[in-house]
């Protein structure tokens, strides 16, 4: 069964092969996990920095973005998935 089939039997009160579940985490979580300052989820935050002329801190590489974040907590993996090798 596929994530969204999951979520629609969930949505439509018929039980899925497994209960679907979503990663929801905010920049100041995301900053503490991260250890530096991070754009994620923070648009005024991120305008205001290419208006001032920061495109470089704003555009970074995915692993060490919110992707960093995932790999470090193992947030975005399903159930039974195998972990880093």
């Amino acid at each position: 069964m596929t994530r969204k089939e999951q979520v629609l039997f969930a949505l439509s009160h018929r039980e899925p092969d497994r209960v679907p579940v979503m990663d929801i985490f905010d920049r100041e979580i995301a900053e503490q996990v991260l250890g530096r300052p991070s754009f994620w989820r923070a648009h005024f935050k991120e305008i205001r920095a290419y208006w001032e002329g920061r495109r470089d801190e704003v555009v970074e590489k995915p692993e060490a973005g919110c992707g960093g974040f995932r790999q470090g907590t193992g947030a975005g993996r399903r159930h039974g998935d195998a972990g880093p090798s």
